[in-house]
């Protein structure tokens, strides 16, 4: 009885929408929900999840919209290093990119899409 108890519960996990195992480790906090700064309407509500194939998150809306994102690691002439989700072809703003903001302790505070002059113009906050 113990064991079907158990190989349910495990059966519940592993189909559980979202959760396919752990994020890398750069983008660690990068699956959850997220609100726009200033949210109006239902697209400003956002769930960030995992999925089963390697470096993606699926990001869906609260209007039920939803589209692939890949993880994407840029390197700067100064050897910074950025980390961010850029949108795919299934998305309606397929190469938009959002920018991962962490504090000083490396907690992931933020989600940044920036204009051309590199100034935040979209800004998605961890909820």
């Amino acid at each position: 009885m113990f064991k079907t108890i158990a190989l349910g519960i495990l059966a519940l996990f592993i189909a559980a929408p979202g959760v396919y195992g752990d994020e890398p480790k750069a983008f660690k906090g990068v699956a959850g929900t997220w609100e726009f700064e200033t949210p109006t309407n239902d697209w400003h509500y956002v769930t960030i999840s995992t999925t089963s194939a390697e470096n993606t998150y699926k990001w869906k809306n609260k209007a039920g919209k939803e589209w692939t994102c890949l993880t994407t690691v840029t390197k700067k002439v100064d050897k910074e290093v950025q980390y961010s989700l850029t949108f795919q072809k299934d998305s309606p703003y397929p190469g938009v990119e959002y920018f991962l903001v962490r504090d000083r302790d490396g907690n992931l505070k933020k989600l940044e899409e920036l204009n051309k002059d590199g100034k935040a113009k979209s800004i998605l906050i961890k909820k």
